[in-house]
């Protein structure tokens, strides 16, 4: 009886799993009646796939999934029936639907393993029958499995089996969302052309069948794979397309998406554009990445979708952080943290009843295994009492005479028979709730393995998630020298040109002007970047021996030309000046020539004049402090405006009506490099008496120059014949000013827009002299210098990089990587002329 009972609990305990689903699956009354009244097991089948399974997909996979294993099993119920020849593809086509859509629940809920056996067994079937339409879905659904499992190569041999089946049928949603699918996993794989490919090739069938909707996806992904290689332009007009569409389809949810990956985008420019201290350029992309993401917050709130909210508040905490607007940074910081913890605590609640609802099944599992233990002791118990009592009954049967004892015997084996085919009877009854309560507890322990799996991959997920981190990179500075240094080349190139060929005086005069606006844009992109390194922290001293005076000399003789009319240069220096001092000889000289510039530039009468002297000279060290000055009769600086002229991107007003041209970077810049002598830099000026402008560093001063001075140059015969030159350049302007320049010098140039096509023209001995630009499509100047060298290794001529590329050690990275010498651009006749002769004068 005790037994009874406990079957019967057992069995109602399994059950309630049962009665929870049914409880929680809300299903509408229509469809339960319809199921219900539905007389036919393929009616049922296809109320299942057209009402219940959709209804249930969106927001509770486990009843779509129980459901759809009950049509798999109204279909094999059909099949085992033998039904009619005519019919039985059918409802094995039936069957195999059911399976794929029963995989896509499974799938869903991130359960693999079943999703796999479903689809694989579909595929099979539909083999079978020679269903390409159900082969194709199969295949598709397996390479989708596959992916999230990370065997990528697997899944694009799936992938690209639907898709020739899909070609094969003439079904070209279906190709299209295959070749989307196979994006993902080239994508996946790190190869960005092939997904390209195939997400273009995704857009192209959409948009033959007019699914935009189907296409914003796929843009959105061109648009990510554009932005993780730095490709911002690229980026932003994919999403562009993708907004458009949105936008146009009146679709929240994409909306939502795509604004914010523009502010994400934006955010992302904005740090380039910090590395690169493009501070205009960070801001205005700051800007934009919020109006992007406050639209993109208010999308994403009406769509109700948490995780995309928690994207949006992060963008905009970033992009309000930048902008110096902490309030708001502030706002969306604490919403960003709100959210996470929001769904951190979801998430540790679900996984909290998970644990709990496992506790309490092995409690339950140990309960029916301690009781499993009893009713085996009770068994072995009675079985030994039942051998005790045989026993007693065999020995008292002995005692009694052999005609008593062969009745008894008679009666007693006729009880004992029936005795035992009763516990025989109890004992069959107790093993078959036995195997019913083992193979119970198996199919729970598989569910609860099922789960853990689960749990485990969603962990892994959201720790994945909580450690992505930010880090700001500076890399826009040498971009925008690159893009501004290369169209110079034309510029002054052109300009070089020019003043070799006969002009009027009006005509040199406008030459001189053009001249002088494009080397004033190379001095703006050198502050630019001279400021760039100051800011990183890495501007470096490399002092040297060298002549004091004749460095002064130069700098006044550089200006000479310059000076307006009534404007006259002197360079005073006394007596007992030192000829020799030991600095920084190149960035003194930047000062010098910026404090004249200055001077030159605000005073249109009177004069300038340059002062130098030595003081506080120790004679065992040699250690002193050089004073230089700049006075000018210029108009004068207001006290209102001294304390700003160190500072970066300050600009003096001339007449009060506008600033000077330039950067407004040139004296900060000067009071760095004096700070780094170890000096002081300032001024002092009177408005209508002019303006004295000064700095002093530490130097060592040396009787004599270093040994490197001293040595007298051999003597070199100048250069004068015709060179064969290599141009290699993409730039169609840049080709025909340096053909020109290099035509005017007497060579013979032979044009290459790329490396490739400079492979193919080289020849040993066909000519004297390359000369490689770095960055060009196709193939870049570095891997063309490499292939040459590999192919031909001694039989090359020097090959001269070009690049517009003029940070701090660009010359010797390009040397240590194959080139012979390094220009960099626009190009200068006078450096090309260095070079020709550093290796073909004799």
């Amino acid at each position: 009886m005790y037994r009874k009972i406990y079957s019967i609990v057992i069995f109602v305990f399994f059950l309630l799993p049962v009665f929870s689903v049914e409880a929680q699956t809300q299903l509408p009354d229509s469809l339960r009646d319809q199921f219900g009244s539905a007389l036919h097991p393929k009616t049922k089948i296809q109320i299942i796939h057209n009402g219940i399974a959709p209804h249930f997909l969106n927001y509770n996979l486990d009843s779509a999934a129980a459901y759809l294993q009950k049509a798999v099993s109204l279909a094999d119920s059909i099949l085992l029936q033998a039904p009619h020849p005519d019919t039985l593809q059918e409802y094995h086509i039936l069957k195999a639907q059911s399976l794929r859509s029963l995989g896509n629940a499974y799938h869903g809920k991130g359960i693999n393993k079943p999703a796999l056996e479903a689809f694989y067994e579909a595929l099979e079937i539909s083999k079978s029958y020679n269903d390409l339409n159900g082969v194709a879905r199969a295949e598709l659904n397996i390479g989708n499995v596959l992916n999230r499992e990370g065997l990528y190569d697997q899944a694009l041999e799936f992938f690209l089996k639907a898709y020739d089946k899909g070609e094969t049928i003439g079904e070209k949603r279906f190709m299209a969302y295959a070749a989307n699918n196979i994006g993902n996993v080239y994508m996946n794989k790190g190869d960005t052309v092939q997904a390209i490919k195939y997400y273009q090739t995704s857009i192209d069938l959409k948009e033959e069948i007019n699914d935009f909707r189907g296409m914003i996806n796929s843009y959105n992904n061109i648009g990510l794979i554009y932005k993780n290689r730095g490709e911002f332009e690229k980026s932003i007009e994919y999403y562009q397309i993708s907004l458009d569409l949105v936008n146009q389809l009146d679709h929240r949810q994409g909306l939502s998406m795509v604004l914010n990956n523009l502010a994400s985008l934006h955010v992302a420019m904005a740090e380039r554009a910090l590395h690169s201290n493009d501070y205009a350029s960070r801001n205005q992309n700051l800007q934009k990445a919020v109006d992007f993401g406050e639209r993109a917050m208010i999308v994403t709130r009406e769509v109700g979708s948490l995780p995309r909210e928690s994207s949006v508040a992060e963008s905009l905490m970033k992009a309000y952080r930048g902008l110096r607007q902490y309030e708001k940074s502030l706002e969306y910081a604490q919403l960003y943290i709100h959210i996470r913890d929001s769904l951190f605590n979801e998430e540790k609640t679900a996984i909290i009843a998970e644990m709990q609802a496992r506790f309490e099944t092995q409690q339950q599992q140990q309960e029916i295994h301690n009781q499993q233990l009893i009713i085996e002791r009770q068994e072995a118990e009675f079985q030994s009492q039942l051998n005790q009592r045989n026993l007693l009954l065999v020995l008292i049967l002995f005692l009694i005479s052999v005609t008593i004892l062969l009745w008894i015997q008679f009666r007693s084996r006729k009880k004992s028979s029936k005795l035992i085919n009763e516990k025989n009877q109890m004992l069959g009854f107790a093993y078959d709730e036995l195997q019913t309560t083992n193979e119970e507890l198996h199919t729970t322990n598989e569910e609860l393995v099922a789960q853990q799996e689960i749990i485990r991959e969603n962990l892994e997920k959201k720790i994945a998630v909580a450690t992505q981190m930010l880090e700001f990179k500076q890399k826009f500075m040498a971009q925008i020298s690159h893009e501004i240094r290369t169209p110079l080349t034309g510029v002054l190139g052109i300009t070089e040109a020019f003043s070799k060929t006969p002009l009027n005086e009006e005509q040199s005069r406008y030459l001189e002007i053009l001249k002088y606006s494009g080397e004033s844009l190379i001095g703006i992109i050198n502050d630019v970047l001279d400021y760039s390194k100051i800011e990183a922290g890495k501007l470096e001293l490399r002092t040297k021996v060298f002549s004091i005076k004749e460095m002064l000399q130069s700098s006044v003789n550089l200006f000479s030309q310059n000076a307006k009319e009534k404007v006259s240069l002197e360079l005073n220096l006394p007596d007992d000046m030192p000829e020799y001092i030991e600095a920084d000889e190149l960035r003194l000289g930047q000062v010098i020539r910026n404090l004249l510039s200055n001077a030159i530039k605000f005073t249109d009468k009177g004069s300038v004049k340059i002062f130098a002297v030595v003081t506080d000279l120790e004679t065992a060290s040699g250690q002193a402090m050089l004073k230089v000055s700049v006075k000018d009769t210029g108009p004068g600086i207001d006290k209102s405006q001294i304390g700003k002229l160190f500072k970066p991107f300050s600009q003096l007003r001339r007449d009060h009506l506008r600033p000077a041209d330039g950067t407004g970077l040139g004296l900060s810049i000067c009071k760095e490099i004096v700070e780094k002598h170890g000096g002081e830099i300032g001024v002092l000026s009177e408005p209508g008496k002019g303006s004295e402008f000064w700095f002093s560093v530490k130097i060592n001063v040396r009787t004599k120059p270093e040994e490197s001075l001293k040595k007298v140059s051999s003597p070199v015969t100048p250069f004068d014949r015709e060179l064969k030159v290599l141009l290699v350049e993409d730039k169609e302007i840049n080709q025909r000013v340096m053909k020109l320049l290099l035509a005017g010098m007497n060579h013979k140039v032979t044009l290459a827009s790329n490396g490739r096509e400079a492979i193919a023209l080289f020849r040993p001995g066909m000519f004297d002299l390359i000369l490689m630009d770095i960055q060009m499509p196709v193939m870049d100047g570095m891997e063309a210098a490499q292939t040459l060298r590999e192919q031909y290794n001694n039989s090359l001529p020097p090959i001269v990089g070009l690049s517009a590329n003029a940070l701090e050690g660009d010359r010797e990275k390009y040397i240590a990587q194959g080139m012979d010498e390094y220009l960099t651009k626009p190009f200068n006749v006078d450096a090309f002329m260095k070079i020709v002769e550093k290796f073909f004068a004799s």
